[in-house]
């Protein structure tokens, strides 16, 4: 919504939007050049947040099952 019709963005409808938010959940990275305005940069940025909290979670997770002794 944010980006969608500024020149030089490679977001232009709502499979690339989708694209780019599975992108910077599953990797937090992208070879997409957006976000171009400062409230895609925000959601960007709270993207990236997220999947490091939920990729840490889920190891301290991992890690909490296999080395519990019961």
């Amino acid at each position: 919504m944010f980006e969608s019709g500024h020149k030089g963005g490679d977001i232009n409808g709502l499979g690339d939007a989708a694209f780019f938010t599975a992108v910077q959940l599953l990797s937090v990275s992208s070879s997409i050049k957006n976000p171009l305005t400062s409230a895609g940069k925000i959601v960007d940025v709270g993207l990236e947040m997220w999947a490091i909290f939920v990729v840490t979670a889920v190891a301290g997770s991992f890690a909490s099952f296999f080395t519990s002794g019961g």
